[in-house]
């Protein structure tokens, strides 16, 4: 979900409202489940940075009131009575309670949320085809796609068995997500260890007991408690050289790597730092792109970016590293650079020796 197709949704329902006028500013109210930092949080700067692309300038054409429940879900009706207090043109809303608790208390003003694993059965929209009322946005598919990440998660690791699975305890929207990914796990020989984390305090508990246990594979729920724990979770865990968000996508690179890992490839180059741990995550979809190739993936695999003749070719080439590398749909002003090259060259042979090691 990119901050672009979000701006565009925000803006269209701000200029659905009839009597907004454009000799005014378009009044936003933005409500949040985590804290406010400053400076602003990557997100808050990707959501802005994209409105002004759009030509709306904070200060000159737009207004923008922000409001947190400081990680209290219930103070969410409070927050919501502020902003309609202040006369906001419309609401975004990141995470299911906040949307709620915006739908609750207006059916006059658009409500804009930033994305929901399960819209129609949270009870955002009467449907995904009808929304209907004052309510839109984003469908992360979450428990649709369950199936196919636990398909993905046995075809890049055969070997893994114990899935760790964290999520916020407070967070009882993302349960349907919980069972559909253990329901796929159990028919694919592995088994979900549920870790549900309800405060701060009991993130590193948590995360003590996963380390101890050491399981094959840590899978972390987009919820809007994860994501206040995010950069716990990859402090913790995670690799600081890929900075693509809460979540650790090895396919979909078509639609993955322009926005998350091409951007960390050029900061990294422009400061003169390595990009070889960057490159373990295109490496690995190249290796999964050439079985999807060789017709070795058991599913029809789905890639919003992909266009399966340039895949196709992409495999086919004398060199599939170096076509890989120069598909400017990928990697923009980056491709072919030489830097490249060479870092998906090593990062591959370390993806091909590990396959061959965990299918030894």
């Amino acid at each position: 979900m990119t901050w672009q197709r979000r701006a565009v949704l925000v803006l269209a329902a701000a200029w659905s409202v009839p009597a907004l006028a454009q000799s005014r500013p378009i009044r936003i109210g933005y409500l949040v489940h985590s804290p406010l930092v400053e400076p602003p949080s990557r997100e808050r700067v990707a959501f802005l940075d994209e409105l002004r692309k759009l030509g709306y300038l904070v200060g000159r054409n737009l207004l923008i009131e922000y409001r947190s429940a400081e990680n209290q879900a219930e103070s969410f009706p409070q927050r919501v009575d502020e902003l309609l207090k202040l006369d906001v043109d419309l609401i975004l809303a990141t995470g299911d309670a906040a949307t709620l608790a915006a739908k609750a208390a207006t059916n006059r003003i658009p409500i804009v949320f930033a994305q929901s694993p399960d819209p129609a059965g949270n009870g955002l929209v009467r449907s995904l085809a009808r929304p209907g009322a004052n309510v839109t946005g984003l469908y992360a598919m979450a428990p649709d796609l369950a199936g196919k990440r636990m398909q993905l998660l046995r075809e890049a690791l055969p070997s893994a068995r114990r899935v760790a699975m964290i999520w916020g305890a407070e967070s009882k929207l993302v349960m349907n997500d919980v069972k559909a990914s253990t329901q796929a796990a159990a028919r694919l020989g592995m088994r979900i260890e549920p870790y549900a984390i309800g405060d701060a305090d009991q993130v590193n508990r948590q995360f003590e007991r996963i380390a101890k246990t050491r399981p094959d594979v840590l899978f972390v729920l987009a919820d809007t408690r994860m994501t206040a724990y995010r950069d716990i979770v990859l402090d913790r865990f995670g690799n600081p050289a890929i900075r693509d968000g809460n979540q650790r996508v090895a396919m979909d690179g078509f639609s993955k790597i322009p926005g998350f890992v091409a951007p960390t490839v050029r900061e990294r180059l422009a400061r003169g730092e390595s990009i070889a741990s960057v490159a373990m995550l295109p490496a690995l979809f190249l290796a999964f792109l050439q079985r999807w190739h060789r017709g070795a993936i058991p599913y029809a695999y789905q890639d919003q970016g992909m266009d399966e003749a340039v895949a196709h070719a992409i495999c086919d080439a004398a060199d599939p590293t170096a076509a890989f590398a120069g598909n400017a749909g990928l990697w923009g002003p980056l491709a072919g650079d030489a830097r490249l090259v060479v870092a998906l060259r090593h990062a591959g042979a370390r993806v091909a020796a590990f396959i061959q090691e965990h299918h030894a």
